[in-house]
């Protein structure tokens, strides 16, 4: 094998024909990489399981904005008397 495209966020391989010009995944927008045909088995899984955590760090960020946009809201008052 010569090699092949890798998305971390859906976790697979891709034919060329799922990369765009950018190379994004056409499935999600992630960058996709290019994965030398020569990787060992230990090496994929490692890949696997940083994807695996960044897309958890990820969640845990979009969960805190949410929990400081719902409390903006409810400050509005107290925010204003700054400006």
């Amino acid at each position: 094998m010569d090699g092949y495209w890798y998305c971390p966020q859906c976790q697979e391989a891709l034919p060329s024909s799922r990369v765009t010009n950018h190379e994004l995944c056409d499935t999600c927008g992630t960058s996709a990489e290019w994965i030398d045909g020569h990787e060992s088995y230990e090496e994929l899984r490692e890949r696997a399981e940083k994807a695996e955590l960044q897309n958890k760090v990820l969640q845990l960020a979009l969960e805190e904005m949410a929990i400081v946009d719902c409390g903006l809201d409810k400050c509005d008052d107290r925010v204003d008397f700054f400006y």
